[in-house]
């Protein structure tokens, strides 16, 4: 079984760049904003939170996608959901994995630094060179 808080933040990590498209669910699926199985997943979300408490915190964070407290907020709410729902929980984890499956590789990192003059660097592809300045 997926766990649930890594199963929210990883629907967020996929959805998250997908809602500066536009300001409806029906103007970024004919848009072409993402893949099918993006578009299903988000289409997915807005029909499981219509109605419900959560529906607010998504309408937030599709009116300010970058703003990362929106991002936190609607994730918790997956979790919550998910912990709450196993047949979303199931259903969640399928459709993120084909999204997933259509995106390109995406690396996410997390680096925690403290001191002075410290500097954090993530690479990826080939034929890349890091050096110190």
């Amino acid at each position: 079984m997926t766990e649930i808080a890594q199963l929210a933040h990883d629907t967020i990590t996929v959805l998250a760049p997908l809602l500066p498209a536009a300001t409806s669910v029906a103007t970024k699926v004919r848009d072409g904003f993402a893949g099918e199985a993006g578009k299903t997943l988000l289409s997915w979300v807005v029909a499981q939170f219509k109605g419900k408490p959560a529906e607010a915190v998504l309408d937030r964070a599709l009116a300010d996608p970058q703003n990362p407290r929106r991002l936190e907020a609607l994730r918790l709410d997956i979790e919550e959901l998910a912990e709450q729902d196993p047949v979303f929980r199931e259903q969640l984890a399928r459709l993120l994995q084909a999204a997933r499956a259509e995106q390109p590789s995406v690396n996410t990192q997390t680096s925690t630094v403290t001191g002075h003059g410290n500097t954090v660097t993530q690479v990826s592809g080939s034929n890349n060179s890091v050096g110190r300045q």
